[in-house]
């Protein structure tokens, strides 16, 4: 069958394995169990009235179950949407007022928030489990014929994909069919994930970073292992080698969770072939760790948006020549770097990034706004691109380093710089595992977490003076012993934020370095 859309990755995979294990969670499905599970859901959704264009919208708790609704969506060519179970009511509330579903799946922890969805069709995604399936080539055939009937082609939308972008305000990302099959397509070139591969997921499946697992798993028949985040504490290693998992997608923070068990328990783990890392950027102190920690593993860098979902991948063996960087683009994605002007800068030059290709969403959901912001002209007049607000710089060979948000950018003491300098220089220190800076009115505040115990504050700004000018100094330095995360798992800024308030309101604080400089005036 030649329609393109995103439930064909998992029907080509059902016809080519149909009782190889697929989803394997709580409950646990091959390809073919997955095929009849989705036929059986999306009669069920088209019973409520679902039908082309409309939205679902999926709030739930990390299951197998929300790749299965997807699917089931995506046949009957509605667009679908996950949102994570911890969402507060007034996320919900308005996410649910943008999208106006048809439907809305719940699972029995989000029964105290039906009032958040009235005006929609609500359906239990716990009863999918339970469902009595007809046989793999029935339940095929009538999945194709449904999909047929609607009608739905590779540019009609397929996901709203929901981003706090910089302003915290919750944007809907919309992709096309063809958008994600397109990328998922060039990653996998990349990454090369294998039919006998388990890829461990701890990240929520409302990340679309952790969404795409499923995809990459379906094209090649692997197995998804899907987790609650819980078990990406204490339990993590246990259940890695437990469940044979052998790839892993992480975030920083989820990677140093890994290494300080690992190093507190002087153990590695060479079951895990290849790690990928997005979110935020992983530091060559982390590379390094990493790779002791996983002596077998592959570590892949890499750099992306929702709004394209993947830009760049690095390989190990380019990491060799092109230390920092996050990668080349993908196969048949253009990437550029412009001045304020809208020049493209030579290599070695840091401008804003910006990247054309199949990839680039339709935009973001009634934000016309926004999206005539963010996806604008190609800067030769040739067509669109998507200008992403993040800093670059571009090598001779075409490798992209990350200079920061372009919108994070301060200005301090008539100079321009970024929190991510002071970050990078932090991270190079043997006594910094972890850094992250923020500005509060006029000071600079670094957060790290501590390599080793009996490391103070005044070393470590000491230590930052020898290697940054005096207008990258922090004013302080606070050791925390984790990082507050968001619900993706990257440092959550406006956490830190407050533990600085809460801190200031409790004691008058004065400056590391002022208190530097009085100490020496004095002598």
């Amino acid at each position: 069958m030649s329609q393109r859309i995103l439930t064909s990755l998992l029907w080509q995979a059902a016809e080519r394995w149909p009782n190889r294990v697929y989803l394997d969670g709580e409950h646990t499905y091959t390809y073919a169990q997955a095929v009849s599970a989705v036929d059986k859901l999306a009669k069920s959704l088209e019973s409520v009235g679902v039908k082309r264009w409309d939205r679902v919208l999926i709030v739930a708790q990390n299951q197998p179950e929300i790749l299965l609704a997807l699917f089931a969506a995506n046949v009957l060519g509605a667009t679908a949407t996950i949102l994570h179970q911890a969402s507060t009511e007034i996320t919900l509330k308005n996410i649910h007022s943008q999208l106006q579903p048809q439907a809305v799946l719940l699972d029995d922890k989000m029964k105290s928030h039906f009032d958040c969805f009235e005006g929609s069709s609500l359906l239990d995604i716990s009863t999918i489990k339970n469902l009595e399936c007809p046989p793999f080539e029935q339940s095929l055939e009538s999945l194709q014929t449904l999909s047929s009937k609607r009608g739905t082609i590779d540019t009609d939308p397929a996901l709203i994909i929901y981003t706090s972008g910089s302003t915290g305000k919750p944007r809907g990302v919309v992709l096309t069919q063809d958008n994600i099959l397109f990328v998922v397509e060039k990653i996998q070139k990349r990454l090369g994930y294998s039919l006998e591969d388990s890829i461990g997921l701890f990240l929520p499946l409302s990340f679309d970073y952790g969404l795409y697992q499923g995809f990459l798993a379906a094209q090649v028949g692997a197995r998804l292992v899907v987790n609650s985040s819980e078990l990406a504490g204490p339990s993590l290693i246990g259940t890695l080698r437990k469940r044979n998992i052998n790839i892993l997608p992480g975030v920083p923070n989820l990677f140093e969770s890994l290494l300080k068990m690992l190093e507190r328990r002087q153990e590695i783990l060479p079951e895990i072939r290849l790690a990928t890392n997005t979110g935020a950027h992983l530091s060559e102190q982390h590379i390094l760790r990493l790779q002791n920690a996983l002596p077998e593993a592959s570590i892949y860098p890499m750099y992306g948006l929702t709004e394209c979902k993947r830009v760049s991948i690095l390989s190990p063996e380019e990491a060799k020549k092109h230390p920092g960087s996050v990668g080349r683009p993908l196969d048949d994605t253009d990437a550029f770097v412009i001045d304020d002007l809208g020049n493209r800068l030579s290599p070695g030059q840091v401008g804003e990034l910006v990247v054309c290709g199949r990839h680039l969403a339709l935009g973001y959901w009634k934000a016309t706004v926004e999206t005539e912001v963010r996806y604008r002209p190609h800067p030769s007049g040739i067509g669109r691109a998507l200008y992403t607000g993040d800093n670059f710089k571009i090598d001779e060979e075409g490798y992209l380093y990350f200079a920061g948000r372009k919108d994070e950018q301060i200005k301090r003491r008539g100079f321009r710089l970024h929190p991510l300098e002071i970050e990078k220089a932090a991270l190079e220190l043997e006594e910094v595992k972890h850094a992250a800076v923020i500005q509060l009115e006029e000071h600079l505040i670094l957060f790290i977490i501590t390599a080793q115990a009996g490391i103070s504050q005044e070393m470590i700004l000491s230590k930052l003076s020898e290697v940054l000018e005096s207008y990258k100094i922090p004013d302080f330095v606070e050791i925390l012993e984790n990082f507050p995360n968001t619900l993706n798992g990257k440092v959550n800024q406006r956490a830190l934020e407050e533990i600085w308030r809460k801190k200031s309101e409790k004691q008058s604080i004065a400056p590391l370095r002022k208190q530097k400089i009085s100490s020496l005036t004095n002598r």
